[in-house]
């Protein structure tokens, strides 16, 4: 089995014996100190979950060939209860202790059993919050079945800047009041989800309805672990209607119909230069229902549009 993160290799038998002998500690952890299989979460959440649950499992059915009668000991048939004395975290830098203690779920005093649970759910309501993108867990083992937990984490990097390119200055300057990328942000790629949308909507109203927009990212030399976002917007061609066709009008005229869609105008035909043919969704909503107070007028209450 090969972990990462400085934890040294160690080859492994299978042992039909319930009780599990781990050596997984890294060089500076204490003899009776156990840190779990790391647990990278990165962005396929539910398969990294698996995986460590797996892993976890087929950990506890091992023995290492070497001395162990000093380190922390399993049985996985029968779970020891223990009681948390403490609860530390090394690595953060932004967010506080003790809200993190707060978002594992666990306390200090409380009794859990090992293996259980109680651990692999406080992995997941810490990785829940997008706050880190490393999560270990070490445990400590002290008289009278105590225990002291120390969350080993690794934070996401913070937007320290970004800037839009691709284009005009004024362009950019109003892309900017639209989306709501800040400096501090945490950055995810819910984050960069959320400012891909942003922008098509932005766009999607101006008739761009092929605007894309592309995210690069680099280290701040100023700032350690903040990052400088470079968004490349690409807005493509203006939509625009080439045409109207009707069908099923039997009651008034395509003429009387183009007359009132007043928002909505086709390049087929088009007499005055000056008049948008840009398809904007909005626009069209409002002028169809138009069309059918036209025929509200009429006397057709029943009237229908299909689009």
């Amino acid at each position: 089995l090969m972990y990462e993160g400085g934890i040294a290799n160690k080859n492994y038998s299978i042992s039909n014996n319930a009780t599990a002998v781990l050596d997984l500690r890294p060089n500076n952890c204490a003899p009776d100190t156990l840190l779990f299989p790391i647990v990278q979460y990165k962005s396929m959440f539910r398969k990294t979950l698996l995986s460590f649950v797996m892993v976890l499992a087929a950990t506890f059915s091992l023995r290492a060939q070497q001395d162990t009668s000093a380190y922390f000991r399993y049985n996985f048939v029968d779970p020891e209860e223990f009681v948390i004395k403490d609860i530390k975290v090394q690595g953060a830098k932004y967010v506080q202790e003790a809200l993190e203690v707060i978002y594992s779920g666990l306390s200090i005093n409380q009794t859990i059993r090992i293996p259980g649970d109680a651990i692999s759910n406080a992995l997941v309501n810490l990785w829940k919050q997008e706050y880190f993108a490393d999560i270990q867990v070490g445990l400590q083992r002290l008289p009278a079945k105590k225990i002291v937990l120390t969350f080993y984490v690794t934070e996401r990097p913070r937007l320290s800047k970004f800037c839009i390119k691709g284009l005009k200055t004024g362009e950019s300057k109003n892309l900017r009041e639209e989306i709501t990328l800040k400096s501090n942000n945490i950055i995810t790629q819910n984050l960069l989800n959320k400012t891909r949308q942003e922008n098509k909507e932005y766009y999607d109203k101006k008739g761009y309805f092929n605007a894309d927009a592309e995210f690069s990212r680099e280290p701040d030399p100023a700032k350690p672990n903040f990052e400088i976002i470079r968004i490349k917007v690409t807005k493509g061609e203006k939509v625009k209607i080439e045409d109207i066709v009707f069908s099923g009008n039997n009651a008034l005229t395509e003429a009387t119909l183009l007359k009132s869609l007043k928002k909505t105008k086709r390049l087929k035909g088009k007499i005055n230069p000056f008049v948008s043919s840009r398809f904007i969704e909005e626009k069209y909503r409002e002028d169809l229902d138009k069309l059918l107070v036209r025929y509200y007028e009429k006397g057709y209450r029943d009237a229908e549009i299909e689009f």
